[in-house]
This record gives structure tokens, sequence and C-alpha cells, in this order.
């Protein structure tokens, strides 16, 4: 009566999440940060301290997210919760690239970790 689709397709969209972090996005999002923080007036040495805070309390959003959004996956199934992540990512994808200050870049990659976009 009722027919299971497949996960194929998001499990090839959270796989390539992955390739494009790993290849793409983390380079380009540590040289948009070095940018930015050098239109902000910040030294090398205070920007590597700042990114590596951004990138610190991104971490522990996304470990305090990760629950909620398991249980919640629990409730609904799989492909809904993985595609909010995807499409978090997605987003914060496109809003990072338009950011042009650090309040902003590091708003939206704070929000992000809510949704755990880099779980998926």
């Amino acid at each position: 009566a009722h027919q299971q689709l497949s996960l194929a397709p998001l499990h090839g969209v959270a796989f390539l999440n992955t390739a494009a972090r790993i290849a793409a996005q983390t380079p380009a999002m540590c040289l948009q940060f070095q940018d930015l923080a050098a239109k902000g007036g910040l030294d090398l040495a205070d920007t590597v301290v700042a990114f590596g805070r951004l990138t610190a309390f991104r971490s522990l959003v996304e470990l305090a997210s990760t629950p909620a959004l398991a249980r919640w996956s629990d409730r609904v199934g799989r492909k809904p919760s993985l595609l909010l992540c995807c499409a978090g990512c997605c987003l914060e994808c496109v809003l990072m690239a338009s950011c042009t200050s650090l309040t902003t870049f590091g708003f939206v990659h704070i929000m992000a970790g809510g949704v755990a976009g880099h779980n998926a």
C-alpha cells in the first residue's frame, strides 16, 4: 500500500555536502574571514584567534542542537530532518557568500550551526 521512497538522493546530497565542505567551502570560508578581518583592522594573530573562537562556538551550537534534531527526526522521519539540514547548509552558503562584515559572517555561521547542516 505505502511505497517506500529511496533515501539514495538524500545520501548523495549529504555526501556531496561533505566533499564540498572539505575541498572548497572550508578554504574559501577561511579566505573570506581573513579578508573581512583585514577590512575590520585585525592583524593576522587576532584573525586566527577570532576564527578559532568562531569555529569553536559554532561547534558548541551544533553539539547542543544535534540531540534536538535527532529527537525531531525520530518523530517525523529521516527525510524531513535531512532536508532541513541540507537546506540549512545551502542557505548558509548563500548568506555567507554575501557577507560584508565579520559580525554578519559570524552570526550566519553560528546560526547555521543550529540546523547542524554539516552533520547531514
